[in-house]
């Protein structure tokens, strides 16, 4: 397809001619509605690879693309400049094969290349900012080790190192940005303001996996360790930030379903098989039912909708050699996370009491119930949050003058939902 003089992809089998952008990174659209593209694999004549370090911005209203920032040609080492300085001449190196970006609350970017360089884009200014990691002279290997450091302090000397095949990442409700590495499987916290990483969870070195003797069960002593993986594009975020995975390639793909409880700081099993499982148990469209489960697979991708539902699609199999197209959707079980759990004396349904006022609200909106608010989450109808707090109440309010105007959904204990509008 051709659109703005711009070569999306071009396929001819019977030429050996294919042309396209694959591996790219592709970041979340700011509030504006904008899509944005960076670097990724292009292909070119018969075969030949090379990788690109363009960022582009696709506008869904002009359905036109516009080249923003980058080389135009491939294989282009970074240009740093100074740390921390804005500069229209600063870019990242080349690079593909990998998804470890975010957007922060002032709709910038942020992209961790490579070689463990963090890199910030200024949308306003339309320049790169090299925040944090050791500049890198060519973009080929060997690429630098991760530096842990001591487990949970952030540090000037941490950074995550090389990150290859990496997709699973995360911006919490506190705006802090996060990473999971995966082999070996590595947790990662960003924190903005003091501009360092700290190594959260994981071992340092590739280990034997286990899973326990039972499902969604929070093992004491003898922790969790799923088995390490690339490509594990198939994750998601919960209400309460916990972060869900489901497959992965390492010693084999899987469809392992997992979910790093943030709270206890360790991983919980909450699915299907721990071992190889080739085939799917389909059920029938449409009805849920505990038995279907999708078959091991790896580099598929997700989704999550305004219910908290999880979603999947696609994938390469557990051969690497075949595609699936297959659309599957998970309901999140309330027994098997705390995210759901809510304390004190229980209301018998029917009986539950929830009123928001003033609806639409300028400044401050109350809510007043019969049962006790554990939390509270706000997300505009994106599914981006815009606010979230933990509270021990029946009244709650909550200053929301600095929400932008539209219609918003308000979370409550992870279950009762309600729409309000901001004016």
């Amino acid at each position: 397809k051709q659109l703005n003089n711009a070569l999306i992809f071009e396929i001819n089998y019977g030429g050996s001619v294919w042309r396209g952008k694959e591996g790219s990174l592709y970041a979340e659209y700011p509030t504006n509605g904008d899509l944005w593209l960076f670097g990724g694999y292009c292909y070119k004549g018969q075969s030949v690879a090379a990788d690109y370090n363009d960022l582009w911005r696709y506008n869904i209203a002009s359905n036109m693309w516009t080249w923003m920032q980058g080389d135009s040609g491939n294989s282009k080492p970074g240009n740093y400049g100074i740390q921390g300085v804005e500069a229209a001449t600063n870019h990242p190196a080349a690079t593909s094969e990998s998804n470890i970006c975010w957007v922060d609350e002032n709709n910038n970017f942020w992209l961790l290349d490579h070689g463990g360089c963090l890199w910030k884009y200024r949308t306003a200014t339309n320049n790169w900012i090299w925040m944090n990691g050791t500049p890198k002279n060519d973009t080929f290997m060997p690429y630098p080790s991760p530096v842990y450091g001591i487990q949970g302090i952030f540090d000037n000397n941490n950074t995550p190192g090389f990150n290859f095949y990496d997709f699973t990442k995360w911006k919490d409700s506190k705006g802090n940005l996060w990473y999971l590495h995966g082999m070996p499987m590595v947790l990662w916290e960003y924190n903005i303001a003091s501009n360092m990483w700290a190594w959260i969870y994981g071992d340092t070195v590739m280990t034997t996996h286990y899973y326990g003797d039972e499902e969604c069960m929070h093992n004491g002593d003898q922790l969790i360790k799923p088995f390490d993986r690339a490509e594990a594009r198939a994750c998601w975020i919960d209400t309460c930030d916990n972060l869900w995975v489901m497959g992965g390639y390492g010693e084999f793909a899987s469809n392992d379903l997992i979910y790093f409880d943030m709270h206890d700081k360790q991983w919980v099993w909450a699915g299907n098989d721990t071992v190889q499982a080739n085939n799917n148990i389909y059920g029938t469209k449409g009805i849920p039912s505990p038995l279907n489960k999708p078959a091991s697979r790896t580099g598929a991708l997700p989704f999550k909708d305004l219910s908290g539902n999880l979603w999947l699609f696609g994938g390469l199999d557990y051969s690497l050699n075949g595609y699936f197209s297959d659309l599957w959707r998970y309901t999140i079980d309330t027994g098997c996370t705390k995210c759901h759990i809510v304390t004190g004396i229980p209301i018998a349904p029917g009986n539950q009491k929830l009123d928001l006022y003033p609806n639409p609200a300028t400044t401050e909106l109350s809510i007043l119930t019969n049962y006790r608010i554990n939390s509270v989450l706000i997300t505009n109808l994106l599914g981006q949050i815009s606010y979230t707090n933990e509270f021990d109440s029946e009244h709650v309010q909550i200053e929301v003058n600095s929400l932008p105007p539209g219609i918003y959904m308000i979370i409550i204990n992870g279950t009762e939902r309600m729409k309000f509008v901001k004016e």
